[in-house]
């Protein structure tokens, strides 16, 4: 509910902010971030600190501005298929009176505290060694913005075709005809799909995901969180939270 120190969009922003920095898995994270960019609300909005208002090509500022990670932004949205106003609204090439330098628009910031939205970006490792602010889009995002919405799968499936030899092409294409011809409804297609997936990016060998597991898993890379994140699918706060679980409960036998 709006109070005299919060308008509808901020309560909105509020919310959005504390939800974003509990949830555990990427997809969600996702959903919340898309949900947030389609509302508009993000552009203008008032809270207990202040009225912050940001341009149209300025969401990853306002992301920022909300305490997020910039790992978990760019992995959650590089799997979701972004629509181009969506993409737009994170233009870095797009012209002033759109998009302002972080440092600029951080003048505007009306921050909760000391630190200031340049400072909160580096932290928060949207920031480049050379000082440039990181794009949350992935390559294939920034490509198809530069194309104008023309993806690179085009093109990659295209390469693919072109590294087989003919004969080869149609071998497979008789595989895929046989397969098909022997599965009897949409479901069917779509599980074998899955498993297919699931075949691809299985590590053979290798347990459920438990304590144990996970012990292993922070072992295996030398307690690296960002690895950690991409391999569990979690958020970068998610991650440190289950190292640091999963080290307490080790604490106990090696003492």
């Amino acid at each position: 509910m709006a109070s005299s120190f919060l308008d509808e969009n901020g309560a909105r922003v509020v919310h959005f902010a504390a939800d974003v920095r509990t949830l555990g898995k990427i997809g969600e994270l996702a959903d919340k971030i898309i949900a947030m960019a389609e509302s508009g609300v993000w552009q203008h909005y008032r809270t207990a600190v202040g009225t912050d208002s940001w341009l149209d090509c300025e969401f990853d500022y306002f992301l920022i501005g909300c305490d997020i990670e910039y790992e978990d932004v760019y992995r959650a949205i590089k799997w979701e298929k972004l629509g181009q106003a969506t993409r737009a609204m994170m233009d870095q090439k797009a012209p002033p009176d759109k998009r302002r330098a972080l440092n600029e628009a951080g003048l505007k910031y009306r921050a909760s505290g000391p630190e200031t939205l340049v400072d909160k970006a580096a932290r928060l490792g949207w920031i480049n060694k050379n000082g440039a602010p990181r794009s949350p889009l992935s390559g294939r995002q920034r490509a198809r913005q530069a194309a104008g919405g023309i993806t690179t799968e085009q093109l990659a499936r295209e390469r693919r075709r072109q590294r087989l030899t003919q004969q080869r092409r149609r071998d497979l294409d008789q595989l895929a005809e046989r397969t098909l011809a022997g599965l009897g409804s949409d479901d069917e297609r779509r599980y074998l799909l899955n498993a297919l997936a699931t075949l691809l990016t299985r590590k053979r060998g290798r347990p459920e995901s438990d304590h144990a597991q996970w012990a292993k898993d922070i072992a295996e890379v030398d307690g690296d969180t960002r690895q950690l994140a991409q391999r569990w699918g979690l958020a970068r706060r998610q991650t440190f939270a289950r190292v640091r679980k999963i080290r307490e409960l080790a604490a106990p036998a090696s003492s």
